[in-house]
């Protein structure tokens, strides 16, 4: 199967593109580490906008450690209300 995109420097110009309405306008470009800091970086300078990083960390679920069941930042924690098999002491830890 062909991927999508060649690389993030390619994700991020194809998101360009797409975003080109808002160039000249007042925005900003949040991005998460790890994989969202390159291509917001290339957003932010191609369309003039400041960007800014969300420092967040995965919830993942304690089965399955990949798939996300919320996530936490600084400010607070975000869970997924429809997650009913997790136990609350897991989500505080």
């Amino acid at each position: 199967m062909k991927p999508i995109f060649k690389d993030r420097y390619d994700a991020a110009m194809k998101l360009v593109v797409k975003l080109e309405k808002f160039r000249g306008r007042n925005g900003i470009v949040l991005a998460v580490p790890r994989g969202g800091v390159p291509i917001g970086f290339v957003i932010a300078k191609e369309l003039g906008f400041p960007l800014e990083v969300i420092l967040s960390k995965k919830i993942g679920h304690p089965l399955n450690p990949e798939f996300a069941i919320g996530s936490v930042t600084l400010q607070g924690a975000v869970v997924n209300d429809s997650v009913l098999d997790v136990d609350a002491s897991y989500i505080h830890r």
